[in-house]
């Protein structure tokens, strides 16, 4: 059996074994970034990023979600800098969100909620 063959084999072994495309973390989603296809509705305004559309999702630190995802492409669209669109709610995307929620004045804590999305789809 060639290495290239011997290798092959081992990798899919290796594969089967782990059970990968059964859970995504964090640390192999940073290796992805997401595009952000932005559409407008009109009654209410609201801006979607094709993502996650609801307004309920309240990310932890350090987690990776769709929600985070749209989060951070909103974030961009209404000019704060969220870092990569990469899905994982990190330092940037933390403080993006603080000086999104200080702008707006809504109150700080760096977490999108209830209280943020409205404001951040309305004004993305």
């Amino acid at each position: 059996m060639s290495a290239r063959k011997r290798f092959a084999a081992i990798g899919l072994s290796a594969t089967m074994l782990s059970g990968v495309g059964v859970a995504l973390t964090a640390t192999d989603a940073a290796a992805a970034t997401y595009a952000c296809n932005y559409t407008r509705t009109t009654n209410p305004y609201r801006t979607y990023a094709g993502h996650y559309s609801g307004s309920t999702h309240i990310p932890t630190k350090g987690s990776w979600s769709k929600a985070n995802i749209e989060a951070q492409c909103l974030l961009k669209k209404d000019g704060w800098n969220p870092g990569p669109i990469d899905g994982i709610y990190g330092d940037q995307t933390l403080s993006a969100v603080m000086y999104m929620q200080a702008r707006y004045g809504i109150g700080i804590d760096g977490y999108m909620g209830p209280e943020s999305w409205p404001i951040l789809r309305y004004f993305a």
